[in-house]
């Protein structure tokens, strides 16, 4: 029937009542982020089902349950309710041979509603294509938070709260969150309930309650960059990568971090009391615990050095902007030759990881 564009999502799952609007009877909702994958399917869930523990009212499905018994989605969705309204089948984590047996479910009569949740799929491939063309069908796609959607989910969950935030601390934190959904939300939870009913969340706050690990594995990969430590880099890179962070996330940070340490670079020259206290003004602040690897970074790279460094990370950055297999490789690509353009501002070969990064 159609893909949903992302200005439309909103809206539809504010009006979906199939109940009252039968037009629409199965929907598909995919994407990278799983937690807003999981959030928009108990939201379709809880509209389609009042009780969605009632077995005689709701089925759910894994894919392999699917692939041992594909003829059973087909009967669940052609059974009818045992008392009024409609029967709703779920199918959670459909891929592979699950998704092409959905993909031929959706051409049968049904008398259920179906809802169905799937990671990341290519436009080109057979459940998300059956989606969007099958009569009655809808497809939902969920990207990562942009920083509009981060700033929405932040005023949704602080007003949970009768909280307000103060807008370099609403920044500081749109900057730490974003790759999945759930995360996001738990970690505002988090810094709500720190904060406590009625306050104004500043700065200060974000700094001592909101370095979650996906910001902290950002701030070791920026600073493994900026020393010019292709281990540490590797190291980091590869548990950002497992934790989901976009490359574009990635790339967005070292842009970030480059451009601080060329601003700092020639405004003091990289040394000096000056600089320190420079570093403790910082907004977003530098945890107390980077000064020193970043005063350190200061001193390695020249302003002309940096120059290249951001031509380098804007060309990464745009090419993470592709497919996400590409994105990661031109991601890694530009983030080692800059930390190997940083290895050589000193004259020193890239780091081990056994060398200690203070001994330069």
């Amino acid at each position: 029937m159609v893909a949903l564009r992302p200005s439309e999502i909103d809206g539809f799952l504010a009006r979906f009542d199939p109940e009252s609007d039968p037009a629409v009877d199965a929907i598909l909702v995919h994407g990278p982020d799983g937690g807003l994958v999981a959030e928009r399917l108990g939201a379709l869930l809880a509209r389609a089902a009042p009780d969605p523990g009632d077995p005689f009212m709701v089925s759910e499905f894994d894919e392999a349950e699917l692939v041992r018994a594909p003829g059973r989605l087909a009967e669940e969705l052609a059974a009818l309710a045992l008392g009024s309204g409609r029967r709703t089948v779920v199918v959670r984590a459909a891929t592979g041979a699950a998704g092409e047996h959905i993909a031929a479910a959706l051409g049968e009569p049904r008398a259920a509603i179906l809802l169905v949740a799937a990671g990341d799929l290519r436009p080109t491939t057979a459940l998300r294509k059956a989606f969007e063309r099958a009569p009655g069908a809808v497809a939902i796609a969920c990207y990562r938070d942009d920083e509009r959607a981060l700033s929405r989910l932040i005023d949704e969950v602080l007003g949970e709260f009768g909280q307000t935030i103060e807008a370099d601390a609403r920044a500081a934190l749109c900057a730490r969150l974003g790759a999945d959904r759930l995360a996001s939300r738990g970690e505002i939870g988090k810094l709500a309930l720190y904060a406590g009913p009625g306050a104004c969340i500043t700065l200060c706050d974000i700094a001592e309650i909101s370095a979650d690990a996906s910001g902290a594995t950002l701030d070791r990969l920026v600073d493994a960059m900026g020393e010019g430590d292709a281990a540490a880099l590797e190291a980091e890179l590869a548990r950002a990568l497992e934790a989901g962070t976009a490359p574009g996330q990635l790339m967005r940070a070292a842009l970030s971090h480059l451009a601080l340490l060329h601003r700092l670079t020639g405004e003091f020259g990289g040394s000096g009391g000056a600089l320190q206290g420079a570093l403790a003004k910082q907004r977003p602040p530098i945890h107390f615990l980077r000064r020193d690897s970043v005063a350190r970074q200061l001193r390695r790279w020249s302003e002309q050095s940096l120059r290249r460094a951001l031509e380098l990370a804007g060309e990464g950055e745009r090419a993470s902007r592709g497919d996400q297999a590409l994105a990661r490789s031109a991601a890694a690509r530009a983030l080692l030759q800059i930390t190997l353009l940083g290895a050589g501002q000193s004259g020193q070969r890239p780091a081990r990881r056994q060398a200690g990064r203070g001994q330069r």
